[in-house]
């Protein structure tokens, strides 16, 4: 039986470049293997992962340049309490209640 080697998140995340939590969000395409109450990951597992990743950056589109226009930017987004709704009168209704 061959021992499989099994890296804990943070070495994940090294090995990786990104952080601890995007390797929790991932654990399923990096082999999460739950040992007792730890997440723990095959190592060649991770290095498929790896491996399949660049494959798709080397068949992506190239990069856009600076001459590139950039994206159009979203809307912001709008906060705090929504405005409230206000009926207007009338000005013969004005007048009617001011009598």
């Amino acid at each position: 039986m061959t021992a499989r080697r099994f890296l804990t998140a943070a070495e994940v995340a090294e090995q990786l470049g990104m952080s601890v939590w995007f390797v929790y969000d991932h654990g399923a395409e990096l082999g999460k293997v739950k040992i007792g109450g730890a997440n723990r990951y095959l190592a060649d597992q991770v290095e498929r992962y790896v491996e399949e990743r660049a494959g798709h950056v080397e068949a992506a589109a190239p990069v856009p340049g600076p001459t590139d226009t950039p994206p159009a930017m979203a809307p912001p987004l709008r906060r705090g309490p929504k405005p409230r709704r206000v009926r207007l009168l009338d000005p013969s209704e004005i007048r009617r209640r001011a009598a």
